[in-house]
């Protein structure tokens, strides 16, 4: 038998087409009488920044599954090892099948497995039946294509019994001969299933129910148009892709005001990333109410900088509440930070980056970290370290958290503060505006003056 639990997709045809698919899985169990687990969107407390879109576990093999919504002609990058990690992937239409912030799904899938691996080695190996073992370096990664596709080129030998490719009318086939295969380092029974659903947690799921609708953006295609920004935008892209070359440069800030264009540029700097041979662009706002909203208007996935690096075990510590009264005090709960993962050149952007600053905060009995969270994020992306790099992109107008000179919008302050060079470009205000920013820029005028 198959158990099947989902958590809440982003997007309507994740919904759709995994009722589909764990449907047909279930069948296909119930035929050869197999038993297995299908998580999807599940939420890991112990590493939040594992996002799975499906994980199949079965008593000979386990699969981490991400779905993706194209069809027709893929064409693969070449198949030497260095193209095919960091090359594009593209349809018919030249659109690029990303990997989520990542270059292509190959590397989005080994981040992933990196991250599971870790997870498993934490969380879920000491709790396993002494009888059972799991490998978790023989985690199988795979892309399911939700509709019939006709791949343009093949993955390297090396890769082919561990990185699968498939479409609607494979998976059941391809998923069969996976987990038919014998793997001495693999054999999970029923009781080990249950500590996956400790760590994996997501709601049993009935294939008949009804679900709410998540927001629908089936119409959504990749393909950007450079030819239609405006003058100040591709000066700006054209400062972003200096900046990316540079050795030097760690940090660029760019700052306009509402309607400007500067949230628009994003996915047109993720482009030029990628085409600079940067594997991975991750998108941060500041809280998960401020990333949705983004979703919603963008359609481009943020993560929540708190959620992202922030987590593991806490740790208290005594304050006192009042320094003459050393008798009263507060059990004062720390989330630590977390040591980033992502790839040695990642590029970070920041959008609202008004409300990232050092202002100092905490609640009664809980911070995050220093409690200062653009000294947090600047230490978790370790820059001085790394190649990695940082867009923060904001409107300095905007009221922010604390002072306005610590903010990550203040480029003397993150060169005084941190040592960090950086560059800046100022977007120019755009003529079709609202009435309500319109009033706005009215008083950012004024302010200028």
């Amino acid at each position: 038998m198959l158990e099947i639990r989902k958590g809440t997709a982003t997007k309507n045809y994740e919904n759709t087409f995994f009722r589909e698919f764990a449907d047909n899985l279930k069948k296909m169990f119930d035929k050869y009488s197999l038993d297995g687990l299908l998580i999807a969107n599940s939420e890991c407390e112990a590493e939040k920044r594992l996002q799975i879109d499906a994980l199949l576990v079965t008593e000979k093999a386990v699969l981490i599954i991400d779905f993706k919504n194209f069809g027709g002609k893929i064409t693969l990058p070449k198949n030497a090892k260095s193209e095919f990690d960091f090359g594009k992937w593209t349809n018919k239409n030249g659109e690029q099948i990303k990997g989520g912030s990542s270059i292509n799904p190959f590397i989005q899938l080994k981040i992933q497995k990196e991250r599971f691996i870790k997870v498993v080695e934490k969380q879920i190996l000491k709790k396993l039946s002494p009888s059972d073992s799991f490998n978790a370096y023989h985690t199988v990664r795979a892309v399911c294509f939700q509709k019939p596709i006709e791949l343009i080129g093949k993955i390297p030998s090396n890769e082919e019994l561990n990185f699968f490719i498939f479409d609607k009318n494979t998976y059941l086939e391809t998923i069969k001969d996976i987990i038919d295969i014998s793997d001495k380092e693999v054999s999970l029974s029923k009781n080990s299933f249950d500590i996956f659903k400790e760590i994996f947690r997501a709601d049993l799921f009935d294939t008949s129910e009804k679900y709410d609708q998540a927001n629908d953006f089936t119409s959504y295609h990749t393909e950007l148009d450079f030819d239609n920004l405006y003058p100040d935008q591709k000066s700006a892209l054209n400062e972003i892709e200096n900046f990316i070359r540079s050795e030097e440069e760690k940090i660029f800030i760019l700052q306009g005001t509402s309607l400007s264009g500067k949230t628009h540029l994003i996915p047109f700097i993720q482009e030029v990333a990628f085409n600079n041979q940067v594997t991975e662009v991750k998108l941060f706002a500041s809280s998960s109410r401020i990333a949705n909203n983004l979703l919603k208007s963008s359609n481009l996935e943020f993560e929540s900088i708190y959620s992202y690096i922030y987590g593991g075990n806490s740790t208290s510590i005594d304050e006192k509440e009042n320094e003459e009264e050393s008798e009263n005090s507060l059990n004062l709960e720390i989330v630590p930070l977390l040591k980033s993962d992502d790839t040695e050149e990642a590029i970070f952007i920041v959008d609202e980056g008004h409300l990232i600053s050092d202002n100092y905060h905490q609640s009664v009995d809980l911070r995050f970290g220093s409690g200062k969270l653009l000294n947090d994020f600047l230490e978790f992306t370790d820059l001085k370290n790394t190649k990695r790099k940082v867009i923060f992109i904001g409107d300095s107008f905007q009221l922010s958290l604390g002072k306005k000179e610590e903010t990550s919008l203040n480029p003397e302050y993150l060169s005084e503060e941190y040592s960090f060079k950086n560059n800046a470009f100022q977007l120019i205000d755009k003529e079709n505006k609202s009435i309500i920013v319109s009033e706005a820029l009215k008083a950012v005028n004024c302010i200028r003056q």
